[in-house]
């Protein structure tokens, strides 16, 4: 394979002749191999450039990497991409303009947003299937006197669409059509990946704000319940050591519960609500387990009301049986 000063590649394949003298001689086949050559090396180029949009933080980024290779790498100069906007009650759904090269921004003076029924991106977006317009003149543009004169409208799914234009009429081929689908479906999968990543962010987010409010709320557990509860634990000490009395001992073992309790409360807002690691639990131990620290006698339960609980579960079997709130929901099977 060798190229040209003119820029074309060439490959070349040699077949012997057999000669009665100077030994054999070779017949020469040249194969112009320009277009091949080119086009690997713009595969090459699309599949380092998907890298690049894959690994963009934000959905701009994507679309501007994909404009940037439509110019360099395609050779289309003038190029753009629109994002579906949904709206809201207020305004319609849009295609707003994302991202443009610098010659499309150049030929117009405002990159136009796009609305239901006013252009041919629109209706390439709504349609979802690829359109060429190899003469602009008689189709319903956004503008009628747009210096466009020949188009590529290709949707990016449920994203937007890219256009690439020219100022000249049939200005693309079947090759420049499966180069332009290709790079966009390419940019639509960035932009879905982007939009999962802006999504898991914000839930991050989301979860890091309820973390902060559940370490607050542990705090003010902490201070404003053990202080009272520390309290009554010394007046109770001396109480105990002035006189004795039959009630020290439960007075002793009630505010052991209200300690449990405490400690329990601050553990379930320390860990949440969910259990990320459920068991079978056998509803049957929890309940007896309630009835014993509520110090219940065993008269006092409905057996029959117990059963209707004790359905297979799966959950934190020391959470269900020791935390406040497991205790108070199970009491609501007493009769």
């Amino acid at each position: 394979m060798f190229e040209l000063q003119d820029g074309r590649v060439f490959e070349r394949s040699g077949t012997p002749i057999p000669a009665e003298k100077a030994g054999d001689r070779y017949l020469w086949v040249y194969h112009d191999v320009t277009e091949r050559v080119r086009r690997e090396a713009v595969l090459e180029t699309l599949h380092d450039r998907t890298w690049a949009m894959m690994t963009a933080e934000t959905r701009r980024e994507v679309c501007e990497i994909a404009v940037e290779t439509a110019r360099e790498a395609l050779g289309m100069d003038i190029n753009g991409i629109w994002l579906f906007d949904e709206g809201n009650d207020e305004e319609e759904p849009a295609l707003r303009p994302a991202a443009s090269s610098q010659q499309a921004q150049e030929l117009f003076e405002t990159i136009p947003t796009y609305r239901p029924g006013n252009s041919l991106s629109w209706a390439v977006f709504s349609a979802g299937e690829t359109r060429v317009y190899r003469d602009i003149d008689g189709e319903d543009a956004y503008n009628d006197d747009t210096p466009i004169r020949s188009e590529i409208v290709v949707p990016l799914g449920d994203q937007g669409v890219m256009n690439v234009g020219a100022t000249v009429e049939d200005a693309f081929g079947e090759s420049a059509l499966s180069l332009a689908e290709l790079l966009a479906t390419n940019t639509e999968a960035a932009l879905e990946r982007a939009e999962r990543e802006r999504l898991l962010r914000n839930r991050e987010r989301v979860l890091e704000q309820q973390n902060e409010r559940l370490d607050e709320f542990a705090s003010i557990v902490s201070h404003d319940l053990r202080n009272p509860l520390t309290s009554a634990e010394i007046a109770l000490d001396l109480a105990a050591s002035d006189c004795e009395s039959e009630f020290h001992d439960n007075i002793g073992k009630s505010l052991e519960r209200m300690d449990t309790l405490v400690e329990e409360a601050l553990t379930l807002a320390r860990q949440g609500l969910l259990v990320s690691d459920p068991e079978p639990v056998d509803m049957d131990a929890v309940v007896e387990s309630a009835r014993e620290t509520l110090g219940r006698p065993r008269r006092s339960w409905s057996s029959k009301r117990i059963s209707r609980t004790s359905r297979p579960t799966r959950s934190d079997s020391e959470r269900c049986s020791r935390t406040p709130f497991g205790t108070r929901s199970i009491t609501r099977a007493r009769t």
